[in-house]
């Protein structure tokens, strides 16, 4: 087992844990009852820790979460082909109509203005 990251909230630490379970990396999650007593402790001494369980899986778990939650790549805007309304990168389907985006035919915002 290694510690892999930490953070102060625990939505994202969870969510570092779910980005690591796509990638078929068993990790759980330490202290994340601790929070509560944040307000005794001082919020500076209640870190959440995402451990891994397989010491091996360390660089690749590293990569990730540096690559998918600490340095995300920022993806542009689109259009969607239907209803013509923009969307942020992030999105995958519509906002309006959740058609999804088809990379190949992704029309960008810069395109279409």
């Amino acid at each position: 087992m290694k510690l892999v990251y930490t953070h102060d909230n625990i939505t994202v630490v969870h969510s570092a844990k779910n980005i690591l379970a796509l990638n078929n990396i068993a990790a759980f999650v330490k202290g994340e009852h601790v929070a509560p007593m944040s307000a005794r402790h001082g919020i500076e001494n209640t870190y959440i820790e995402l451990w891994i369980n397989h010491d091996e899986d360390y660089e690749k778990a590293s990569t990730i979460i540096e690559n998918q939650l600490l340095n995300p790549e920022l993806k542009e805007s689109w259009v969607c082909t239907e209803w013509k309304e923009e969307n942020d990168g992030s999105f995958e389907v519509c906002w309006k109509c959740q058609t999804e985006v088809v990379v190949g035919d992704q029309q960008k915002l810069s395109q279409s203005i």
